[in-house]
């Protein structure tokens, strides 16, 4: 029998997916979670593919909705149509928290939660359904983060209260309708958005007020130039195992194309610090320097990047631009001051900094695999994919799931398979035997996947958390459930 063995690298640590409309995902069961921060919240969700999970309500009064960014390992990554709107408690939500691990936001979700005053929309979060906070009265604010790419019809619709709407996203789909964002029509509430963006257009078309926020920002997500620079990070978190890495996104030579700036090194001593560039379908070293006790800053002012070293009470700025080819130092201040009250040095003397949001990634070295404080978000659709040949083997229902051979079925089983992968993203040699990829063929399909990945870590929470007085089902009866 032959097997496509793949994997989407994400999948043993985050399960990130594409979130899909509600219709279009396989919902398999329904669970209630309680919300950690208030012991009194409790929200009813929806796993789907067996891989992810969807908010589909709450079954009691909460002031607070804090929705989960993972639940049981997997990712929450959408709340269900009219979830909220329809619940008998919606009247008693005051505030929402809608993390980064959320793409969609359903249509209806939220909708006439009459009481609800505060929103929170992480940047993360890509589609906002139509309808999805019709009738919230009472938000005096809202703000879409850059991440958002579609705001529905009438989506904040009957929103009378807000005073102002600011969209970060300079091109944002907002659906064309006067009654889509209810604002800039009372009083002095206004939209506020980037010079020239979709939401100045908006505001323009339908007569609102508009605020500009200034010039589109040069800086960018990595999502915008992800397949190289993902498969650059994967490469060289392995070839430095055992280090620290940090990495940034910043459009350093203002030419609409962000490089990559990675920080690597095993100590303080030997860090460097590399300048990626994604040029002609291929990603370039441009430039590298040493880089202890470093950080970036943005100037805001200038709107340059600024490389800022800190060691023992001596502080250095340097101010970088670049040609595309080359980094060049702009200006070096030497003399940064150390308050010794409050034990930090006094960068705002010298400029308007803003701190450059970054990544971090440690890597331990094989056969232990990654770290729990890997970031896998920039490389969650990354995917192998190898062909070789797989015997027939037929595995006992009890070693199913048990990849490494100890006995045992947890995430240590998910890890040797992501390991495997890693060698392969570097052109190393196969590792797994054909009586582990059959082992590690949870759901007998013909693939080593992220179904397998994810059946596993739900087999291992449901081990975990079964009471001793019952007796465990085998992973293929669990996975049938």
């Amino acid at each position: 029998m032959k097997k496509f063995v793949s994997l989407i690298l994400s999948a043993v640590v985050c399960f990130s997916a594409t979130a899909l409309p509600v219709s279009a995902v396989d919902f398999q069961e329904i669970q209630s979670v309680s919300v950690k921060n208030d012991s009194s919240e409790v929200l009813e969700y929806v796993m789907a593919n067996r891989s992810e999970i969807w908010i589909a309500g709450m079954t009691a009064e909460a002031e607070n909705i804090v929705i989960p960014e993972y639940v049981d390992g997997l990712p929450v990554v959408g709340i269900e149509s009219y979830s909220f709107g329809n619940s008998e408690y919606s009247s008693s939500i005051k505030s929402v928290v809608i993390p980064k691990t959320v793409k969609y936001i359903g249509e209806g979700a939220f909708s006439y939660c009459q009481n609800i005053e505060s929103l929170t929309i992480s940047d993360g979060v890509e589609h906002i359904g139509g309808f999805a906070f019709v009738g919230c009265s009472k938000l005096k604010s809202v703000t879409i983060p850059k991440s958002v790419r579609k705001i529905d019809d009438m989506a904040f619709n009957g929103c009378d209260s807000i005073e102002e709407f600011v969209i970060e996203s300079p091109d944002c789909d907002i659906y064309c309708m006067e009654y889509t964002i209810y604002s800039g029509t009372y009083g002095d509430s206004v939209i506020a958005g980037y010079d020239n963006s979709s939401a100045q257009k908006y505001a323009e078309i339908y007569n609102k007020k508009f605020k500009s926020l200034g010039t589109c920002p040069t800086d960018f997500y990595i999502s915008d130039f992800e397949y190289p620079y993902k498969k650059l990070l994967i490469e060289l978190m392995y070839q430095d195992s055992n280090s620290y890495m940090e990495y940034w996104i910043y459009d350093i030579d203002k030419d609409n194309v962000p490089e990559l700036i990675t920080k690597t090194g095993t100590s303080e001593s030997d860090y460097i610090i590399k300048f990626y560039k994604y040029k002609d379908n291929k990603v370039l070293l441009i430039d590298s320097m040493s880089g202890g006790h470093t950080t970036f800053y943005k100037d805001k002012d200038n709107k340059q990047l600024c490389c800022m070293y800190g060691h023992m009470r001596y502080g250095v700025i340097t101010w970088l631009s670049s040609d595309g080819n080359s980094i060049s130092v702009d200006k070096t201040v030497e003399t940064v001051g150390y308050d010794e009250e409050n034990n930090v040095y006094k960068w705002s003397d010298y400029g308007n900094f803003e701190t450059l949001e970054s990544s971090y990634a440690f890597f331990i070295s094989y056969p232990d695999g990654w770290s729990n404080e890997l970031d896998m978000s920039l490389i969650s659709n990354y995917k192998l994919i190898s062909d070789n040949q797989i015997s027939a083997v037929i595995i006992p229902s009890d070693k199913v799931g048990n990849v490494n051979g100890d006995d045992m079925i947890d995430a240590n089983d998910a890890s040797v398979i992501l390991s495997t992968y890693v060698l392969l993203s570097t052109g190393e040699n196969f590792v797994l035997s054909n009586e582990q990829c059959n082992t590690a063929d949870v759901n007998g399909d013909g693939l080593v996947d992220a179904n397998d990945a994810s059946a596993i870590l739900g087999y291992y929470s449901y081990l975990s958390t079964l009471p001793s007085t019952e007796t465990p089902v085998d992973i293929k009866e669990y996975i049938t459930k």
